[in-house]
């Protein structure tokens, strides 16, 4: 059917960060990727182990598809394929950036990317907690179990780690 089909660009280039809004705002876009290598490439600079020179790419990347209203990019992989251990510490960075999936060049990367990105259990506990103790509590925010200001930002963050798990 005719606009059934979604797609997942991955930016590669220059142009591709340069036009980053636009092509987030596209039609069937359902979220974006990233090609760090390439995009190395393009840009002519070096990367050391963590490629901590793209991360204000990696947040314009993170930015524009929040402003354009779809799903959080997926963070690009890792050509260290056999490094599991670094594989792992550069997809939690990753997520903390605001990547929620990764891109994988080989299949023992997969349990990692599965791990890394799924909450954890008591992520989602604490989630459900969260959101339990808003909705029993009167119009605006609250304060939350661990002393800290809730509002509906927060709730739509607990809500998102209940989706990622499955909830």
């Amino acid at each position: 059917t005719a606009g059934s089909v979604a797609v997942l660009p991955l930016l590669e280039s220059a142009v591709g960060i340069q036009r980053v809004a636009e092509v987030a705002a596209a039609p069937r876009v359902l979220r974006l990727g990233l090609g760090e290598v390439d995009l190395a490439a393009d840009l002519g600079v070096g990367l050391d182990e963590e490629r901590t020179i793209l991360n204000p790419l990696r947040l314009q990347v993170v930015v524009a598809s929040a402003a354009a209203g779809i799903s959080r990019p997926v963070a690009p992989t890792s050509t260290a394929f056999r490094d599991l251990d670094g594989f792992r510490r550069s997809a939690e960075r990753l997520r903390q950036q605001g990547f929620r999936g990764r891109t994988a060049i080989h299949p023992g990367q997969i349990a990692v990317i599965h791990e890394v990105f799924t909450p954890s259990a008591d992520e989602v506990t604490a989630a459900h907690d969260l959101l339990a103790r808003f909705e029993g509590a009167q119009e605006g925010g609250h304060v939350g179990n661990d002393g800290t200001f809730v509002d509906l930002a927060v709730v739509r963050n607990a809500r998102e780690v209940l989706a990622l798990a499955g909830e």
